[in-house]
């Protein structure tokens, strides 16, 4: 007979009885070709059991949710659902670094500005340089200096990309937590043996469909960032370069100039070696060089870590 009052933790494919009578399951691919980036989102369950079900996700590199644990437990845990790794980043719905808490919080407090407030802070977090987050800084002490000592309390590091101790990449919020807790909305009103089933099903369904997808795939990177390569490539033919040495390279993009280095995979804008991927600059200089993009990738977004990410260990 199971203890539902002990943490349970529920995944995909291996499945183990502890010494306490708790069922322990764990994702196939959970930690393996996936991002360091880790959202986790906790929710309260409807039934009779009054627990809460934490999930654990990430993106995959097609771009899209992928679930790496989910656990039922009297209080919040994280460390049961998915442990610890080095340079993990754990975006959590709990957690004031949330962007869209933060500023649900600045409507509430500071009264004055809203509209432009706005869009000064969304760009200031998600700023890629120094200057750009300090400019946008400064704007926004103009319209309501609370607002920027209120931003610096909390810390630039918890809800500032340029500032981040760890690359949070792409995931500034937790909408991919939210969007797996909608679609498990009615499922948490079942019970407890109910609910875990449901969602080693629903785990299971997603995994055959995304490897079906992933095998169907045959650019060199996933769906979503292929596209973003497409769209790169296309503004990169508006840019001029100047060759100083064999890896350095000044582009000119209008009136601005930036400065990338092709053997360091960095650029003076700052978003060649945080997304980890060849942006405009960067592919105007491999245009000019003749050189293909594949080497300046980061191997996470690519098709053979997609299906290495779905594979059965």
């Amino acid at each position: 007979m199971l203890d539902y009052h002990k943490p349970t933790v529920a995944a995909l494919l291996e499945t183990r009885l502890t010494d306490h009578h708790n069922i322990t399951e764990d994702f196939g691919f959970s930690g393996r070709s996936t991002r360091l980036v880790v959202v986790v989102d906790g929710t309260f369950l409807k039934s009779a059991y009054r627990g809460i079900m934490l999930t654990t996700s990430t993106m995959d590199a097609a771009g899209t949710i992928l679930p790496l644990a989910y656990v039922v437990v009297d209080s919040e845990q994280f460390k049961l659902a998915y442990g610890e790794r080095a340079n993990m980043c754990v975006v959590s719905d709990r957690n004031k670094s949330i962007l869209k808490h933060i500023w649900t919080n600045i409507r509430v407090k500071f009264k004055k500005g809203h509209l432009k407030l706005s869009e000064l802070y969304f760009a200031s977090a998600r700023s890629y340089t120094l200057d750009e987050f300090n400019e946008r800084m400064s704007k926004i002490e103009e319209i309501d200096p609370r607002v920027t000592a209120y931003l610096y309390d909390i810390g630039y590091h918890r809800w500032s990309r340029v500032h981040a101790m760890v690359n949070r990449i792409w995931t500034m919020t937790s909408n991919i937590a939210e969007s797996l807790n909608a679609v498990t909305k009615y499922a948490r009103e079942l019970p407890i043996v109910e609910l875990l089933e449901y969602m080693r099903t629903l785990v299971e369904r997603w995994t055959k469909e995304k490897l079906l997808k992933a095998k169907s795939t045959f650019t060199y990177l996933g769906y979503k960032f292929n596209k973003e390569l497409d769209d790169n490539r296309t503004l990169s033919h508006k840019l001029r370069v100047r060759a100083s040495t064999d890896y350095i390279h000044t582009v000119i993009d209008g009136v601005r100039r930036y400065i990338v280095c092709l053997e360091n995979k960095k650029c003076s804008c700052g978003q060649f070696q945080l997304d980890e991927l060849p942006y405009p600059h960067a592919l105007a200089v491999l245009r000019q060089r003749d050189e293909s993009f594949e080497e300046y990738f980061s191997p996470y977004y690519t098709r053979e870590n997609l299906l290495r990410t779905y594979e059965i260990p």
